[in-house]
C-alpha cells in the first residue's frame, strides 16, 4: 500500500525549510489538501496589509490546514511525497 505524504516547503537554497504536514491513503484527498493549504496561505498574504506589500504577512500565517505552515517572501509550496507503507508482522 502506498501513502501519500503532503509536504510544505518555503524558502530558497541554505534558507529552505522543509515539513511534513499530513498522510493520506488516498492520493485524490492528498492532492485536494495541497490545492485547499495552498489557497490558505496565498489567501492570507493577499489580505494582509500588516506590512509593506505583505513582505512580512508571512510572520502571521497560522492554517488550520497545515499547523506547521510557514512562509518567506517566496510563500509556501506544498507537493505529495510517496512512499510505501510496510505493515508490521
Amino acid at each position: 500500500m502506498t501513502i501519500y505524504i503532503v509536504m510544505g516547503t518555503t524558502g530558497e537554497y541554505s534558507d529552505r525549510s522543509e515539513w511534513s504536514v499530513v498522510a493520506y491513503t488516498d492520493k485524490s484527498r492528498a492532492e485536494e489538501r495541497i490545492v485547499k493549504a495552498t489557497r490558505h496561505v496565498e489567501n492570507h498574504i493577499a489580505t494582509c496589509k500588516e506590512y509593506y506589500h505583505g513582505i512580512r504577512c508571512q510572520d502571521t500565517i497560522t492554517s488550520p490546514l497545515d499547523p506547521s505552515a510557514s512562509a518567506d517572501s517566496n510563500g509556501t509550496r506544498y507537493f505529495l511525497y510517496d512512499v510505501e507503507l510496510v505493515e508490521a508482522k
